[in-house]
């Protein structure tokens, strides 16, 4: 699997979802997704739904938060452990540890 190079939204999503702004991390990503295919849109589309289990997570949906969660790791497992900057199992402990 080849990394691709990040661009400045991927990068602002990354910041949103650090400061724990889930939603606008979800929307920024969802833009970079639309414009990528093959592993890349594979790997944005597990961080998307990580992102969206945070927020079911936040008005206590965890039924919700875990379904979502369970979609993304098939994708995001496969990937290397650092993908285009973005420490993967740090975003696997934060979503693994509000569930």
């Amino acid at each position: 699997m080849s990394q691709p190079e990040s661009d400045a939204r991927f990068a602002a999503g990354v910041r949103l979802f650090n400061q724990g702004n889930f939603f606008e991390a979800h929307d920024v990503w969802e833009q970079v997704w639309k414009n990528t295919d093959g592993e890349e849109k594979t790997f944005y589309q597990g961080l998307i739904q990580a992102a969206a289990a945070l927020l079911h997570v936040q008005p206590g949906n965890s039924v919700g938060a875990i379904s979502v969660y369970l979609k993304s790791r098939p994708k995001l497992d496969p990937v290397p452990a650092v993908w285009i900057g973005v420490e993967l199992g740090r975003v696997s402990l934060r979503v693994g540890a509000v569930l």
